[in-house]
């Protein structure tokens, strides 16, 4: 981190320091049954929960941008969230399949020499196009070296779900279900609000949503 904070980032002397006195010489012990275990010096990560938490971590994974930018991918980052994806003519599927399982192979070296992990259990795949283009596809997951990840019906991008029809209708059907719960609360209480108030209620969830 600190070797990136200054070789990438430019950030010298006293600032430098000043990182170098909040990331080094940090330790970690257990408490079990009031039993204190020895310290065990940290030499990687950050302080969970910390202000400045994100924020380096941001700068951490910089790098990450590079190796996708490699293959020609699009993506997004959001906290610890990365998200890769591209599109293609429908006969060309298989290779812009091919291209993203290499990409996510070097993602997968490049976290393994960074000290990270790329957590498969929390990797989803969304292929979206035509009932009839996905019928053409003789694969139906994705290889990351020795494992294969299926392809999901949905999936969950920053609290919406997309569906792989790209319809939203799952995320339509949610919103409507939660506000018709939340609206069936306010009819029960509605003989007790003016009409305005009420109104106003109503108003507020529709947008919040």
């Amino acid at each position: 981190m600190l070797t990136r904070l200054e070789k990438s980032f430019g950030i010298k002397h006293i600032v430098l320091q000043w990182f170098q006195s909040y990331l080094k010489d940090r330790e970690q012990t257990v408490v079990v049954d009031g039993v204190k275990s020895a310290g065990n010096v940290l030499k990687y990560g950050l302080p969970q929960g910390s202000v400045l938490g994100p924020v380096l971590f941001t700068i951490y994974t910089q790098p990450l941008a590079r190796v996708l930018n490699n293959f020609g991918l699009n993506y997004h980052f959001y906290a610890d969230d990365s998200q890769i994806y591209g599109s293609c003519q429908p006969e060309n599927i298989g290779d812009l399949i091919n291209t993203i399982e290499l990409c996510v192979s070097s993602v997968k070296t490049w976290m393994n020499e960074d000290k990270l992990v790329l957590n498969e259990g929390k990797t989803d795949i969304l292929l979206a196009g035509s009932a009839k283009t996905k019928s053409n596809i003789d694969t139906n997951c994705l290889k990351i070296g020795t494992n294969s990840i299926g392809f999901s019906d949905d999936v969950k991008n920053l609290g919406n779900l997309f569906d792989s029809q790209l319809s939203m209708s799952i995320a339509v059907n949610q919103v409507a279900k939660k506000l018709f719960f939340e609206i069936h609360n306010i009819s029960k209480i509605r003989h007790l609000l003016p009409t305005n108030i009420a109104a106003m209620l109503v108003n507020t969830l529709v947008y919040q949503s």
